[in-house]
């Protein structure tokens, strides 16, 4: 069942190569961070980079619901801290980024959450 829908931006195999090459760089860079998913859309790709980090990870997860190629960002953020995150290094994780209006405003939330000196990372 290999049906694809639309156009293939990027097979298999190079989004696995990709992965890869962010996991070693963030192994090189981290020797424990907190991981927060951005949910639904990251937990796939979280997933499969997590099973890559030789480093130690905490996990959490945060929405903010929107509708592809809407630019007005007023979707809430739906953030429930189950892991401390103040002090600690923080690594967002979502599928993919359009303009990086809702990136932007996911990071600005989650540092009301961290008062403390920390490295901030966000990927797709």
């Amino acid at each position: 069942m290999d049906k694809v829908v639309g156009e293939t931006v990027l097979s298999a195999e190079e989004i696995a190569t990709g992965l890869t090459e962010v996991a070693a760089r963030l192994n090189h860079d981290f020797e424990s961070a907190v991981v927060v998913t951005v949910v639904p859309g990251g937990i796939l790709v979280t997933a499969d980079l997590v099973r890559q980090l030789t480093f130690e990870v905490s996990m959490d997860w945060i929405s903010c619901p929107h509708t592809p190629g809407e630019r007005n960002d007023a979707s809430p953020i739906v953030y429930h801290q189950s892991v401390p995150i103040e002090g600690r290094d923080v690594i967002v994780i979502d599928d993919a980024i359009e303009s990086g209006g809702t990136m932007k405003r996911l990071v600005a939330h989650l540092e009301g959450f961290n008062r403390a000196p920390s490295r901030w990372r966000h990927s797709s």
